[in-house]
């Protein structure tokens, strides 16, 4: 993997190279350079629900353990953009994203790029080429609520003892514990519909200053995509297939951690507003962080697998400032003992019937209606916060204001 990353890393060394000298070679320099100049950008979105599920949450004390069914969310974020163009002809910048809510993890994504003739590279706290360049099945959704991006799961209470976001629960293109772990990506200029790219990602922490030991995380980790989109006459096309691997923790001199990966594919094609699209994505040898938590830079050397696969299938219809949406999720995680009985999959099935009106510029009205269903394998591993290990059912509708700027 060491002579595979300094191969990688000269190659791309000498692409940035050619790419100067053609775009200094084809561009016109202008009289002055310009300084970067900054930007805000990101979305504002504030939903109300009423789900009425079958799960309770915790009945210490002697409380009812009853789940409230209308609920106010939100989901925010604001964008600190920069660039500028060089003389060369080659455009630097960089992208730091804002929590406009509380977290714990207050700065989302941060990083910087550089494009040109030879294509882009980016380097920092971001998502990897597996999961930037994938095609999912269409929603009306902006951020989509019952495929891939799980915002079902902010009002729908999991009762299993998989994770939402590390696993195949509820994502065709499962992270899988590198939730903007910092990185390099690089993506090659788009030829006849046809862009690849590829990532190196040395360690599954975010936001790490210092070296990290190959004992206590997944390091090394090596993601190729590859997406096609193209329009033909009246139909328009788009494809996607993806492949990540990490390397286990070396627990000790003799022994490592099995090395865990993902891979996934998908499609949609478009004709007259009409489109139906579809992915798949397959995650084996994965397993949980130390003492079974999901932390993004804990160890993977914990009891239970992490191993499953989801898919999911949708058809869009857009018609002037409007969109209606049908999507269906089925997906499931094996959080088994590694040593033990087989207790089978944790699962999570949804469906959504879904609506947008544009009412201006970046400002759209969205609800959903759906209904969905845990059903988890009766085994002891889990997530920390899991409500127990059984099964929840839920039916409800979700409607808000998005304002994207």
């Amino acid at each position: 993997m060491r002579h595979a990353f300094l191969a990688t890393s000269a190659l791309l060394a000498a692409t940035i190279a050619i790419g100067y000298r053609e775009a200094r070679a084809q561009s016109q320099p202008p009289s002055r350079q310009i300084p970067i100049r900054v930007s805000l950008g990101g979305f504002h979105g504030q939903f109300l629900s009423y789900v009425n599920q079958d799960a309770v949450g915790s009945r210490a004390n002697g409380g009812s353990g009853e789940l409230g069914k209308v609920e106010e969310t939100s989901d925010s974020e604001i964008h600190f953009l920069g660039r500028s163009t060089l003389s060369n002809g080659i455009t630097v910048g960089f992208q730091v994203e804002l929590e406009a809510n509380t977290a714990a993890d207050q700065i989302d994504e941060s990083w910087a790029f550089a494009e040109g003739v030879f294509g882009r590279v980016e380097l920092g706290s971001l998502n990897n080429v597996h999961y930037r360049m994938r095609v999912v099945a269409p929603e009306a959704f902006t951020r989509g609520f019952i495929t891939n991006d799980g915002n079902a799961t902010t009002v729908l209470a999991n009762v299993t003892g998989s994770p939402t976001s590390d696993s195949t629960l509820n994502d065709t293109v499962s992270r899988f514990r590198d939730n903007d772990s910092q990185k390099i990506n690089y993506y090659t200029p788009r030829f006849g519909g046809l862009q690849l790219g590829a990532s190196y990602v040395p360690d599954s922490s975010q936001d790490n200053f210092a070296p990290f030991s190959q004992d206590s995380a997944y390091t090394r980790g090596v993601a190729v995509a590859g997406n096609f989109a193209r329009t033909f006459g009246a139909f328009d096309v788009a494809a996607y297939g993806g492949y990540f691997r990490w390397q286990g923790p070396q627990i000790s001199p003799t022994a490592g951690a099995p090395d865990p990966d993902i891979y996934s594919f998908g499609a949609k094609l478009g004709y007259a507003g009409f489109a139906v699209g579809a992915s798949y994505g397959k995650l084996r040898r994965g397993r949980t962080g130390a003492a079974g938590t999901n932390g993004p830079s804990q160890a993977g050397t914990g009891a239970f697998r992490l191993e499953g696969r989801a898919f999911d299938l949708g058809a869009i219809y857009k018609f002037g400032a409007a969109a209606m949406s049908l999507t269906y999720f089925n997906g499931r995680n094996n959080d088994s003992p590694v040593v033990g009985p087989d207790t089978g999959s944790d699962k999570f099935t949804g469906a959504a019937l879904e609506g947008k009106y544009i009412l201006g510029p970046g400002i759209s009205l969205e609800a959903a209606l759906f209904t969905a269903k845990f059903q988890a394998n009766g085994s002891t591993g889990g997530t920390t916060g899991a409500l127990a290990n059984t099964d929840n059912k839920g039916t409800g509708l979700i409607t808000g204001l998005l304002l994207s700027f």
